[in-house]
């Protein structure tokens, strides 16, 4: 009996003298979290008459841990009409891919921000929605399938996204 209580202050004496249960904490809730605010709004290119949506987002690592964000394989933009049926339902129109010119990746280091314009072009007038987003890296990808609940099916890193979008009217 002694020997427990003995070994349980050892153990209590061990975590707050070492900072050990701090640092157990730190490493277990380690990851990145990338707040996006995305901005879309109608520009006019001179000398031209092409109805063009300028999207810009800005991104923050607000985590506490350095994350890669993969601009390669997918275009982050993607910008589309509004479409209402006859029911009055919203409906998304073909969407059209916005690219980051030159731009493959980046580093977002924890408490870092970045901003991004795209430009594009869109064929007629009306309400477009505008979305940013990045495929979660394969890290991410693997913090999330610990921590979050278990998917119906298989769960591969290039469907979980950091997304966020908004609307803009072009006249």
């Amino acid at each position: 009996m002694i020997a427990v209580v003995v070994g349980g202050l050892w153990t209590l004496f061990t975590f707050t003298a070492l900072g050990s249960r701090r640092r157990a904490q730190r490493d277990l809730f380690e990851q990145a979290v990338v707040n996006l605010l995305t901005e879309a709004t109608q520009i006019q290119v001179p000398d031209s008459d092409l109805l063009t949506i300028a999207v810009t987002t800005t991104l923050t690592n607000t985590g506490n841990r350095n994350v890669y964000l993969d601009f390669e394989k997918y275009a982050p933009v993607v910008v589309a009409p509004v479409i209402f049926d006859g029911d009055g339902r919203a409906l998304s129109g073909l969407p059209i891919t916005g690219k980051l010119d030159g731009i493959l990746g980046l580093t977002l280091r924890s408490g870092a921000s970045q901003r991004y314009s795209v430009f594009v072009t869109v064929p007629h007038k009306g309400l477009y929605y505008a979305e940013f987003q990045v495929r979660v890296s394969e890290i991410e990808g693997k913090v999330e399938a610990t921590t979050a609940p278990p998917p119906t099916g298989p769960v591969e890193s290039w469907m979980l996204l950091w997304k966020d979008m908004t609307y803009v009217i072009v006249q």
